[in-house]
């Protein structure tokens, strides 16, 4: 049995039932920097048919393990696949994170346009991911909103400002005591 791993954690293990389909933007969106297999983001996957994975069988360790939220996250409907919304989401954890809200946090990347965001199942998995404790990232090409925290809890987060209320100052610690030790 697999070592469940940050993703499983956070967001859960892969849904049973719920697979790929036509879908390949995990070729084609993430960088992968690996021994076996450099890929930079957003572009196709060498290995990539457009329908499917040519070394599906043999793939890197990478590919086996790693899933979006769409197959992790039951409150994503079955219509949010990322390749029928045009975003895909994905939980992320750099090894250099800029800030304490780029530590562990989920990201959406839009592929075609910002207007991507809109798509109904798109808008509903976004407030989905408000709902958590956790930094949300919107990503189109180079520009990346924060989504999620408030501003307000945001701007304490990133800076010397004191929170404006004591209700303020409470979620800004409780987003401290659960980030900064990461």
């Amino acid at each position: 049995m697999k070592k469940a791993d940050g993703a499983d954690l956070i967001l859960g293990p892969p849904l049973d039932g719920r697979t790929c389909g036509g879908c390949t933007l995990c070729c084609f969106l993430p960088e992968i920097n690996t021994p076996e297999l450099q890929k930079p983001a957003s572009q196709l996957c060498r290995n990539c048919t457009g329908g499917g994975c040519s070394i599906y069988d043999h793939r890197p360790e990478i590919c086996r393990d790693w899933h979006c939220a769409w197959r992790r996250v039951a409150a994503m409907p079955e219509a949010a696949r990322p390749d029928l919304i045009g975003v895909m989401f994905e939980l992320a954890q750099p090894a250099a994170p800029r800030s304490i809200l780029h530590k562990l946090y989920v990201r959406g990347i839009a592929v075609g346009s910002w207007k991507d965001f809109e798509h109904a199942d798109a808008m509903r998995a976004i407030a989905h991911f408000r709902t958590l404790t956790l930094p949300l990232w919107l990503c189109f090409g180079d520009r990346m909103t924060l989504a999620h925290p408030a501003p307000e809890i945001a701007h304490c987060l990133l800076g010397p400002a004191p929170a404006p209320t004591e209700a303020i100052a409470q979620e800004v610690q409780r987003w401290r005591t659960i980030f900064e030790p990461l």
